[in-house]
C-alpha cells in the first residue's frame, strides 16, 4: 500500500535534512559559504532560525515515518501464515502458525531495534 511509500519518502527527507542540520551550525563552513554564490540560496546569516525551522520540518517527517512503520507493522501482523512465509521464517510464528505481536516485536531484530529507537 501507500504506507511503505510514505515511510521510505519520509526517511529520504530525514536523511537529507540531518546533514544540513550540521552544516547550518558549522562556523567554518558558513564562513566559506559566504564567499560563494550559494549565499543567495542558503540563509547563512540566519542560520539558527533555519536550523530551528528545519527541526520542525524534520519532526513532521519523523512522525510520518513512525506512523508509517506502525501501519506496516499492523499489516504484517494481520497477514495469513501463507503470505507471512515469504517475509520471515516460521520460527517467528506461534504453534498455531499465526504471527504473534510479541513474537514480531521481541523475537526479531527488526522489532527490537524499532522499540529501542522509538
Amino acid at each position: 500500500g501507500y504506507s511503505l511509500s510514505f515511510t521510505r519518502g519520509s526517511a529520504a527527507v530525514m536523511m537529507f535534512n540531518f546533514p544540513i542540520f550540521l552544516l547550518l551550525m558549522c562556523k567554518n563552513t558558513l564562513t566559506h559559504l559566504r564567499r560563494t554564490f550559494l549565499k543567495r540560496f542558503i540563509p547563512i546569516d540566519s542560520n539558527r532560525s533555519a536550523h530551528v525551522a528545519l527541526g520542525y520540518i524534520t519532526l513532521i517527517f519523523i512522525i510520518i515515518h513512525v506512523v508509517g512503520h506502525g501501519y506496516n507493522f499492523y499489516q504484517v501482523s494481520t497477514l495469513s501464515p501463507d503470505h507471512l512465509d515469504c517475509l520471515m521464517p516460521k520460527t517467528w510464528l506461534s504453534g498455531t502458525g499465526e504471527a504473534t505481536i510479541t513474537g514480531l516485536l521481541f523475537g526479531t531484530i527488526t522489532g527490537i531495534t524499532g522499540i529501542l529507537l522509538v
